[in-house]
């Protein structure tokens, strides 16, 4: 029974050792349309985890309170500085993603016909 489960298991972590393996080529490939769709959802998933930190400066909750002095300042100051960054990236990766992906949406060249070969 154990035998059976284990040998289950192996076969499935190679599976998925393989589609990972998979996954990493298609993402390197510089024309993938899975690296534009990607770049897309990372970029998005950048620019909200940056407002979430620019909610965090806001809010008055904090892991380290404003009265401690000076510390109290950094972590907004860091929270700041990380959304600035994160926002950045983001906006980098998602255009990245839109001119990948806009590759695959212009028309094709047209072939040439019988007329146009000498």
């Amino acid at each position: 029974m154990m035998s059976d489960f284990f040998s289950f298991m192996k076969v499935a972590v190679i599976a998925i050792c393989v589609l990972a393996g998979l996954f990493i080529i298609l993402l390197a490939l510089p024309k993938s349309r899975l690296r534009g769709v990607t770049l897309q959802m990372f970029g998005w998933s950048l620019n909200v985890f940056a407002a979430l930190c620019v909610l965090y400066v806001i809010s008055p909750a904090d892991f380290i309170p404003d009265i401690i002095p000076l510390l109290g300042q950094v972590d907004d100051g860091g929270a700041l500085l990380t959304a600035l960054f994160s926002g950045v990236a983001g906006i980098i990766s998602v255009t990245q993603g839109r001119k990948t992906i806009a590759s695959f949406r212009q028309t094709p060249q047209q072939l040439p016909s019988h007329e146009d070969i000498p």
